[in-house]
C-alpha cells in the first residue's frame, strides 16, 4: 500500500490498518487519530487512500 514517502499507518488493537497516509501529515491529524486509536474510537476525518479490501492484517501479511 506504499506509494509514496514518507507514509503513515494506522493500526487499530486488532492487527488492521485504519487509515493511511502518504506525505507529511499535519500534527493535529497524527494527535487525533493517535488518540482514538489508544481509545478504541473510530478514526475521524478525511481519508487519504483507505482501500480496505486490500489491507491486510499484519499477522496474516503473506510471506515473500
Amino acid at each position: 500500500g506504499v506509494v509514496g514517502m514518507p507514509v503513515t499507518f494506522f493500526v487499530n488493537r486488532d492487527g488492521v490498518v485504519e487509515r493511511r497516509w502518504v506525505g507529511a501529515i499535519p500534527e493535529w491529524r497524527l494527535v487525533a487519530w493517535v488518540d482514538a486509536l489508544a481509545t478504541g474510537s473510530p478514526l475521524a476525518g478525511e481519508t487519504e487512500g483507505q482501500n480496505l479490501d486490500r489491507f491486510l492484517k499484519l499477522d496474516e501479511a503473506p510471506a515473500q
